[in-house]
């Protein structure tokens, strides 16, 4: 469990901060995105009360903090995003106007998009659907030839 601490309350993403192993720390990363714990972890505290951040700086990994707060940031706008987007497309009025809230924009945006997309993509399959189903029934409906409701055949005799 990516969550579970050791008697410090150190996960395995505090202890691979603590040492620097930038490899290790982004294959925790991705572990935690598939189990959708990514944002939860990274926030996570010490018994001391760290965060990943405080760690990275407490041992002078400058680098990795930066890189911390950014896949914090790109998660917790992902998050207000999917709120947004349940909530019917409007964006928190605290993110308006800042570099976050644009992020939030653009990403609202493409996720717009793709939906709107999507939406298309299956009306036309309902549309393809309803006229095979017509035509199939058209043909079922007529006489045990196979020609249309209501047609004659003609037989020469």
């Amino acid at each position: 469990d990516l969550g579970c601490g050791d008697w410090l309350g150190d996960t395995p993403f505090h202890v691979s901060v603590t040492f620097g192993h930038v490899d290790l720390f982004l294959d925790l990363t991705e572990l935690a995105k598939v189990e959708g714990r990514l944002l939860q972890l990274l926030n996570a505290k010490s018994v001391e009360g760290h965060t990943l951040v405080d760690m990275a700086v407490k041992w002078g990994y400058w680098s990795l903090a930066e890189r911390i707060k950014g896949i914090i940031q790109e998660q917790e706008v992902r998050v207000a995003v999917s709120k947004a987007v349940a909530g019917g497309g409007e964006l928190d009025p605290k993110f308006r106007g800042t570099l976050v809230g644009k992020q939030m924009a653009r990403e609202l945006k493409k996720q717009q998009g793709v939906k709107a997309r999507l939406v298309k993509n299956l009306r036309l399959e309902q549309k393809a659907i309803s006229r095979e189903m017509k035509r199939s029934s058209y043909f079922k409906a007529g006489d045990p030839n196979g020609g249309p409701q209501g047609s004659s055949t003609c037989a020469i005799m």
